[in-house]
């Protein structure tokens, strides 16, 4: 969850942030995307206010669980969470505090904030970690 919190993507709420500094232009999809997907998205960054379950708006394991399924037999659906709400001050630490500057073992702060903010059922989990396990080993075994 914290690898999550730690990718490049922007909170609708958060434009403002990056339009101060002169960012005016923003990537929303890839070409890999429904239409419906790019109009929900799109009218989010728009109006500037993302859904309660962010991550409907952003590229993690919810879009990738198909990509998974197709080259993992039996990977499941994910259904991740992550709290809009949870996230609505997240970007203030980075205006005094550099990544480049303190490694992400010491600072921590995505991984309390991935703690509080991405949500996905414990079973899920295990079932997920079992998966990738297996993977590896047989990459290992090649």
């Amino acid at each position: 969850p914290s690898e999550i919190i730690r990718s490049p993507w922007v909170r609708p709420e958060d434009l403002v942030h990056y339009e101060k500094i002169g960012i005016d232009k923003f990537k929303l999809s890839g070409r890999t995307n429904t239409t419906k997907w790019i109009t929900k998205t799109a009218k989010a960054y728009a109006v500037r206010k993302g859904p309660k379950n962010l991550a409907e708006l952003l590229a993690v394991p919810n879009a990738a669980g198909s990509m998974f399924r197709k080259t993992i037999p039996g990977a499941p659906d994910i259904n991740l969470v992550i709290d809009n709400d949870t996230l609505s001050v997240f970007i203030e630490h980075f205006f005094n505090k550099s990544c480049s500057v303190l490694s992400c073992d010491k600072c921590l702060y995505c991984d309390q904030k991935a703690q509080k903010s991405v949500k996905t059922p414990k079973i899920l989990s295990k079932k997920i970690i079992g998966i990738y396990e297996k993977v590896l080993s047989d990459f290992q075994n090649i």
